[in-house]
């Protein structure tokens, strides 16, 4: 069986697009489609499987993936309604975790058959003003400047967030936080 290739989107504020992958065989970027008139000025952009997730601060959103024949984009949902000012928006395997400073948070995932956005959770109570929040296998992180720290995971029965610990005392002020397979 041939590995599946991995495609790269890039995205632009004015609405500029294109997709590639590296080419296997001979190390180069290949470029598969281009174009214009896609929604402009995304705030998030996050890959969840074979799913990308586009998210503005206005509340508009989109999904779409790249399709394995012919390497270009095809939108499967796009519309408006969603909850606005997004500070973190984050795929923890098949599920995103949306976070905002005022300590509102959302969790859903990506249908696998219709292609489409469908929210389990949302509330509000989330600790305020996180300055990271990362994937770490199927483990979020989240950091604050002070110190505050916590660890959680999305629920695969429910779909809900659970958080397994919490505390202060992390060094301050990270600027960077990644996880490393």
């Amino acid at each position: 069986m041939e590995p599946m290739e991995s495609h790269v989107l890039f995205v632009r504020n004015d609405g500029l697009f294109a997709v590639g992958h590296i080419d296997e065989t001979t190390g180069h970027f290949v470029e598969t489609q281009s174009g214009s008139g896609f929604s402009p000025n995304w705030t998030h952009v996050v890959a969840v499987g074979p799913h990308i997730l586009f998210v503005r601060n206005d509340g508009l959103f989109a999904v779409d993936h790249i399709d394995e024949a012919t390497g270009k984009r095809a939108e499967t949902q796009s519309g408006s309604g969603f909850s606005t000012n997004w500070t973190h928006v984050v795929a923890v395997g098949p599920h995103i975790l949306f976070v905002r400073n005022d300590g509102l948070f959302a969790v859903g995932h990506i249908d696998e058959t219709t292609g489409h956005f469908v929210e389990t959770q949302s509330g509000s109570g989330f600790s305020t003003n996180w300055t990271q929040v990362v994937a770490v296998g199927p483990h979020i992180l989240f950091v604050r400047n002070d110190g505050l720290f916590a660890v959680g995971h999305i629920d695969e029965t429910t779909g809900h967030f659970v958080e397994t610990q919490s505390g202060s005392g992390f060094s301050t002020n990270w600027t960077h936080v990644v996880a490393v397979a």
